[in-house]
Formats: structure tokens, C-alpha cells, sequence
């Protein structure tokens, strides 16, 4: 297994009236698929604007491996190899670890777009509701945290490795796929759709409340609190929302939400615990 490791070194020193307060030092160490260096700018940032909030003066480290499953990710968190991962929402994740209670994309990830064949666009004109999506079978990835929240829904779900859904939606294993907003946006500007015979699906979104977190081994008190309270101090002092907004994924997306008059069909995250669902609600982005 090659690893390539980098590091981002961050240093904030906080003054107060009684002089410095909190300077020490932590390195947080996380581990990404190679080649994703792009695909999570944006997250990696965030916990590097939330560092540079933090009292103390930490580094980040990133390694980026191949083949790295989420599964490999939480073992490495497990035995230590790693002390910080970003994971989507799971509730057993939240049970096992410890979360920070921090939206990273402000609940934009639970707003998805679809990717569908050109000729069934017509046919989902008449789709209204939950009921009437019933009718199709959704392509999701094997591994995505999402997946469970459609198919408690009761809807039909398709399983497939990530890197294998465009494949197989493109020869009709499914009738569509999902993504984020963002990830929908992007996909449509790339092969990954222009150079296929899919399109994004142009009058409806899926919507429930889900999102990205960061998570540190129950033990690692210290470490989650300075996160924590880095997140925290970034959003208060409108460092975070700035960051947030020069995005230009997390910005296309909120235009897009915004402006295009789509048929939101909402779906309940019954995995979403209350003390996620009350300590995110300040945070989740209003449309």
C-alpha cells in the first residue's frame, strides 16, 4: 500500500485580558482515498478553519491511500493509526465515537439531485410525492450513509460500489442515482455525465436531513473539544460562513436550491438521533 503523506501546519495564538490562554499543541492525523485530494478540498478545509479557531497551535496531518474504504477508515480509527475521520451521519458512528456537533456542509448533503437516462425525464413529470417515486429503482452506493435513510423510506434502493453506479445506471441496471447538490453540479460539467448518455434530472430533489461530521475516538476528549470549539468560534465570528460561502461548490449549490423551483419530495432520517437533530439545527442552511 503506497501512502503519500502531507501535512498542513496551522498555528493560532489566542489573547485574552489575562494574557495567553490554552497555547499547547495537537496533531490530528486523517486519512483520505488517493486521488481525492480535489473531491474533499472543502471538508479538509473546514477542519483546518476550525483549527486555526482553536486555542493551541496544531497541526493536520492528511495521508492519502489507496483503496481506502470507509470500513478500513473506521478500523483505523479504532486502533489508532488515525485520530480524526470524516464520515457521514451514522448513529452507531455517533455512539461509538465522539462526534463534533458540526454540520460540515450545513445539511446541503442531504439535498440530492438525480442522474437519469434522457427519455425518463418525460415520465417523472407526474411524480409528486414519495408515493410516486415508489414506481423507480434508485442506484446508491454500497457504502454511502445515505443509503439506508431511502430504503427506510420504503423505496427502491440498488446497491453498487461508488465508482460502478454511473456503469450500471448508463446500461439500465437502475432507473436513476442520486448526489448531493454539489456533487450533482459538478458530475454534470464532467464525464462522469457529459460523457454518457445520462443528464441531470431537471424538476425534482430529494431532501432529508443528513450531513458530513467529523468524529475522534472516545477516549480523545481533547481533541474533540478543541474541534469543537474551533467549529463553534468560526461560525460565531462569521469566519466559518465566510469560508463557506466563497466555496464555489457549497455556493452553486445554495443558487441552485434557491433558484430553480423544483419539487422537493422530503424524506425522514429516522437514523437522525435528537441530540444530533437539536445541536445541528443552528447550523442547517435555510432555503
Amino acid at each position: 500500500m503506497r501512502l503519500f503523506l502531507g501535512f498542513i501546519v496551522a498555528a493560532v495564538v489566542v489573547l485574552n485580558a489575562g494574557g495567553l490562554r490554552g497555547l499547547h499543541a495537537e496533531t490530528f492525523r486523517m486519512a483520505l482515498p488517493t486521488g481525492t485530494q480535489d473531491l474533499y478540498k472543502y471538508q479538509v478545509g473546514a477542519l483546518q478553519l476550525a483549527l486555526d479557531h482553536a486555542p493551541g497551535d496544531h497541526r493536520l496531518e492528511v495521508a492519502y491511500i489507496d483503496l481506502l474504504t470507509q470500513g478500513r477508515l473506521m478500523d483505523m480509527l479504532r486502533q489508532g493509526e488515525i485520530n480524526i475521520t470524516l464520515s457521514g451521519y451514522n448513529r452507531s458512528w455517533e455512539q461509538e465515537f465522539l462526534q463534533v456537533d458540526f454540520p460540515l456542509t450545513r445539511g446541503l448533503q442531504g439535498y440530492r439531485l438525480l442522474i437519469i437516462p434522457p427519455g425518463l425525464q418525460s415520465k417523472l413529470s407526474d411524480i409528486q410525492n414519495l408515493e410516486d417515486i415508489k414506481s423507480y429503482c434508485i442506484g446508491s452506493g454500497a457504502n454511502w450513509q445515505e443509503t439506508p435513510i431511502l430504503k427506510q423510506a420504503g423505496l427502491c434502493v440498488e446497491e453498487a460500489p461508488q465508482n460502478a453506479l454511473f456503469n450500471m445506471l448508463e446500461k439500465r441496471r437502475f432507473d436513476m442515482m442520486h448526489l448531493a447538490v454539489h456533487e450533482a453540479l459538478l458530475s454534470e460539467k464532467t464525464p462522469m455525465i457529459a460523457g454518457r448518455d445520462l443528464v441531470l434530472e431537471q424538476e425534482l430533489m430529494l431532501r432529508y436531513k443528513y450531513d458530513l461530521f467529523y468524529y475522534v475516538r472516545q477516549p480523545d476528549q481533547t481533541r474533540h473539544d478543541i474541534v469543537e470549539k474551533g467549529f463553534q468560534t468560526a461560525f460565531d465570528n462569521g469566519a466559518f460562513m465566510e469560508y463557506f460561502r466563497s466555496s464555489p461548490e457549497m455556493s452553486a449549490a445554495m443558487a441552485h436550491i434557491r433558484s430553480s423551483n423544483r419539487r422537493i419530495i422530503d424524506i425522514e432520517n429516522v437514523d437522525l438521533s435528537q441530540r444530533t437533530r437539536k445541536n445541528a439545527d443552528m447550523f442547517w442552511f435555510g432555503d
